[in-house]
């Protein structure tokens, strides 16, 4: 049973809604294309009899629609005065899943959303949701009182085994820092030039920059996210020493062909795989194709420590300078850890379903008014901010722990993705405005990225009919005032930087969720 079922009943009575046009007069205009669109049902239309019986309801009486709060009620001794037109457009319910639209007799109506196949959806769909199961609270918790300093070494071992095929992995503070232990051990010198895309995370190229080197950027392909390997030619120079391959949004990038161009001009290539993970090129894992490569272990990833990161090669010799590098750095202390998880499990109760709808969604709606996006300005860091890596401490055991019990099914993890990702696709195959980039075998649908030219005006459509978005925290950093002496200009990734939007994509999400966003986004675009 709808949960909900009782207020609905309650606000309506049995016969229907009571509407301003009955009450007062008001005029509303027709509906729009946007009510007009797939996802809204007209079971609560408004404007019928009451049924035989049933008290109809004064215009003063205490259950009014949204419009009317505030406005004065009919005078007992004749009608009100004529008032202006009210142009009444589609607004949000206090109810999940519902909002009041203005019906073309002049009332209101109040619709629920449904998914692709007709049901209702009470809840609205987080954004993103972490994925640390309870089996995997319950061995952070044992490993922080038995003290098993071990798990370290065994989650390094078991990463590399499992997702690399052999190799070693030594574990970080965080992917920028690998990045800049991998920089420092293969020896790189004051000024020489690193390539990387220009779309990007900041962290990437200020981690660049912390190891002394100097950023160059690589604009991206037109309408894709991966790096216009066509042009690299053009940024390579006497001084360029590595390229970075960015595998993005769980995509894997052109890896042959960025390889072969990097073995012409006998520079090193390395792989950015922070969002990647699990990911395939050319039949063999990300991670695995060049010198070096940087992984993500956050608390929203496809596999988490609840923070940290890694760092893989297959080289002997740099694995051991590597492992020099992290001897210099302590563990996470057991407050710290235990604070990382607290805030994974905080972060998991604010995106279930019912206290995201009751609570998060309406604070995220209130900040909205003022221009802000609440969880993008809570998790969003300043640009080119890394930390200090010398001081950056590396996972604890406690936290390597999280990872070993997340290791044993990351792979059904991916595979969940990969169903959503590819399903989701199909749904909103051939939707006019919205630009669904391309992707390669192998994609692991780290998150489900689209395109549109008003995606502030879509994600606030999205979010009225209960599908949470983001904006991402990836920027053009050629235009970042941080990296402003590269002198790049970088056209496409400035376009997607301002276009991106993020679909929700996560594993605990089943096919009528997928239907329910596909529907939303559908309506949505009809209207913005």
């Amino acid at each position: 049973m709808d949960p909900f079922e009782h207020l609905e009943q309650q606000d309506h009575g049995q016969g229907g809604v009571e509407t301003a046009g009955e009450a007062d007069g008001d005029v509303a205009e027709p509906r729009s294309a946007m009510q007009r669109g797939g996802g809204l049902t007209d079971r609560h239309s408004v404007g019928t009899p009451p049924a035989a019986g049933t008290r109809a309801r004064a215009g003063a009486g205490r259950h009014r629609s949204p419009e009317r709060a505030g406005s004065a009620a009919t005078s007992p001794a004749g009608p009100a005065p004529a008032r202006p037109t009210l142009r009444l457009g589609p607004r949000p319910s206090p109810l999940p899943g519902h909002e009041y639209t203005a019906t073309a007799g002049g009332g209101l109506r109040r619709q629920r959303y449904t998914d692709g196949r007709g049901r209702p959806q009470v809840f609205a769909i987080p954004r993103f949701r972490p994925s640390v199961s309870h089996r995997e609270v319950l061995s952070f918790l044992a490993a922080a009182a038995l003290l098993r300093r071990h798990a370290v070494d065994a989650c390094e071992r078991d990463f590399a085994r499992r997702l690399l095929g052999g190799g070693r992995v030594v574990l970080a503070p965080s992917a920028r820092v690998a990045l800049c232990w991998l920089l420092e051990a293969l020896d790189l010198a004051p000024g020489d030039e690193v390539v990387t895309q220009a779309f990007n995370f900041p962290a990437v190229p200020a981690a660049i920059r912390a190891a002394g080197g100097r950023p160059r950027f690589l604009d991206l392909a037109p309408g894709s996210f991966e790096a216009d390997w066509r042009r690299l030619d053009d940024l390579l120079g006497p001084r360029t020493r590595v390229v970075v391959v960015t595998h993005l949004y769980g995509n894997p990038a052109d890896l042959a062909a960025a390889a072969a161009r990097c073995a012409d001009r006998g520079v090193t290539l390395v792989e950015d795989c922070a969002q990647g993970i699990g990911a395939a090129a050319g039949g063999r894992p990300v991670g695995t194709t060049g010198r070096g490569a940087i992984f993500s272990l956050g608390p929203t990833k496809n596999l988490t420590l609840l923070g940290g990161g890694a760092v893989a090669c297959r080289d002997e010799g740099l694995a051991r300078r590597l492992e020099a590098l992290a001897a210099r750095h302590g563990k996470v202390r057991p407050l710290a850890s235990l604070a990382l998880m607290v805030k994974a499990a905080a972060l998991g109760v604010a995106t279930h379903p019912l206290p995201f709808s009751l609570a998060l969604l309406p604070l995220l709606r209130l900040a909205e008014r003022r221009g802000v996006d609440l969880v993008h300005q809570i998790m969003e860091e300043p640009p080119g901010v890394i930390g200090d890596p010398i001081r950056a401490r590396r996972p604890s055991a406690a936290m390597a722990a999280v990872g070993l019990a997340q290791l044993g099914r990351v792979d059904a993890l991916n595979r969940a993705r990969v169903r959503n990702g590819w399903y989701l696709r199909s749904r909103l195959a051939g939707v006019e405005r919205l630009t669904l980039p391309p992707l390669r075998e192998g994609c692991v649908f780290m998150s489900f990225p689209v395109l549109h030219p008003e995606r502030e005006v879509l994600a606030r459509a999205l979010r009225d009919r209960g599908v949470d978005s983001d904006l991402g925290f990836m920027a053009d950093c050629s235009s970042l005032p941080l990296f402003a002496e590269d002198g790049a200009s970088c056209p496409h990734s400035a376009r997607t930087a301002r276009e991106i939007l993020h679909l929700p994509i996560y594993p605990q999400l089943e096919p009528r969720h997928l239907d329910r966003v596909a529907t939303a986004v559908r309506a949505a675009l009809d209207g913005v």
